[in-house]
């Protein structure tokens, strides 16, 4: 059963239930070329075995979940537990009496068949939305050959087009084990080659080939926007895939602190004041996380600091307690001193120069930079706009362009990338990373 026989409606028997109800049920189901559940479901009959349906679903939560556990003619199973009803129709005519006319959809689902041969070395395969690569990438990693590809159609970004799979290279002890590792694997260099592209990438389709079984899990997800400002072009992915399996499968741990900035980064946004905030939401993140708190910190012994702010606090309360506002504000003091710990905060300018220097991120052409973009990442967050009436001020799309690409070359020095990639700083060009160094005389 490939994706084109999931996409192939069939027939399928078996029973409804919620809780401790249950009844028989016929319905054809398969998945659209978005990896979305179609079901046609059989008229149902209204009586007091099938009434538990619409008082689950109308009466406590239209988005009660039901479980089906169904098979066809030819032996494929489908089984799920994240059923939910988007419309339950009342009907009722003179031959056919009352029933129910069900449309429902699926949040997550489960379909087994026997495979046509048996595989003694197993293979984790993903169906993806959102990435396209031309050739394919290819990679021999320890678990086996890693193959991505797919592409994507520029007037629906939505549709299931992409692939990523692993063939083991060997039969495993305990393939629970061995798909729970892959699966991780795969994961991971998902979440990294969805920086690489420039968008998140969704996996729907998860097929795990073993033995006499195929058993196929889908889970719609939704793609809505193109690709934004992607770091590397479709016809150069290759020589950035092979980097991100290597720090993948080497540096599992370290992938790991990179995910929520990569989701920041690869977010869906419209306005150039959301992509300027989400670019430095993800520096911030990985300031948080890769720097210890000692550097994110002016004073490198806590104890000095909790001295200091002890002194302070005493100081402010004996001035709140003389000034002519205290009878107005009896918390003046309080008010005031729960401000001190920013005193022991490194500014986000020099957060960010401390993690660019701790992983020699090259940044000699675009430091000068750094502060008007932070400057102009304050406006929007304390003030909600960056423009000012009668001011003339610097596009903001320059800014943008600025922390992004501060963005991309730390990630690119994080995982020790070498090569060309899609610069937007300035113009748009193709770089080569790290920037050579110009020799004496130049």
């Amino acid at each position: 059963m490939s994706d084109r026989g999931l996409m192939q409606e069939r027939k399928f028997e078996g029973t409804l239930s919620c809780e401790n109800n249950q009844l028989p049920i016929s319905f054809n189901a398969n998945l659209d070329l978005h990896g979305n559940f179609q079901f046609k479901f059989e008229d149902i009959p209204v009586n007091k075995e099938t009434k538990f349906i619409l008082t689950f679903w109308h009466e406590r939560d239209s988005n009660q979940h039901f479980s089906i556990n169904a098979t066809t003619g030819d032996g494929i199973s489908f089984n799920t537990d994240h059923l939910y009803f988007t419309s339950i129709g009342p009907h009722a005519d003179h031959e056919r009496g009352h029933y129910y006319v069900l449309k429902g959809a699926c949040q997550k689902g489960v379909f087994r068949r026997k495979l046509n041969e048996a595989v003694d070395k197993p293979c984790l395969h993903f169906t993806l939305k959102g990435f396209e690569s031309f050739p394919w990438l290819r990679y021999e990693s320890p678990m086996g050959k890693i193959i991505m590809g797919g592409n994507i159609n520029p007037e629906n970004a939505d549709l299931l087009t992409g692939q990523l799979e692993l063939r083991s290279v060997e039969t495993p002890k305990d393939i629970n084990a061995w798909q729970k590792e892959a699966g991780e694997l795969l994961d991971r260099i998902c979440c990294m080659m969805s920086f690489a592209v420039g968008k998140n990438i969704q996996i729907v389709v998860t097929k795990l080939f073993y033995a006499d079984t195929l058993e196929i899990v889908v889970t719609p997800k939704t793609v809505r926007d193109s690709a934004q400002m992607p770091p590397f072009h479709p016809l150069n992915r290759q020589p950035i895939f092979n980097c991100v399996v290597r720090f993948c499968v080497d540096q599992p741990k370290e992938t790991a602190k990179l995910r929520f900035a990569i989701d920041w980064l690869t977010m869906d946004a419209t306005y150039t004041e959301v992509r300027l905030i989400q670019a430095m939401t993800a520096i911030e993140n990985l300031i948080a996380i890769l720097l210890k708190e000692s550097e994110r910190s002016i004073f490198k012994n806590s104890k000095n600091f909790v001295e200091l702010k002890r002194r302070l606090e005493t100081t402010i309360n004996q001035f709140a307690a003389s000034c002519d506002e205290h009878q107005s504000n009896p918390n003046l003091g309080k008010d005031v001193s729960n401000k001190l710990n920013e005193l022991n905060r490194r500014s986000l300018k020099k957060n960010m120069l401390k993690l660019f220097d701790q992983y020699s991120v090259p940044i000699s052409d675009i430091r000068n930079e750094i502060s008007h973009a932070i400057e102009a990442r304050n406006k929007i967050i304390h003030r909600g706009r960056y423009y000012e009436d009668g001011k003339k001020l610097p596009d903001l799309w320059n800014h943008v362009t600025v922390i992004r690409e501060l963005l991309v070359r730390l990630l690119l020095s994080i995982i020790q990338f070498e090569g060309r990639y899609e610069s937007y700083f300035g113009v748009w060009h193709s770089a080569h990373f790290p920037p050579s160094k110009p020799t004496k005389g130049s």
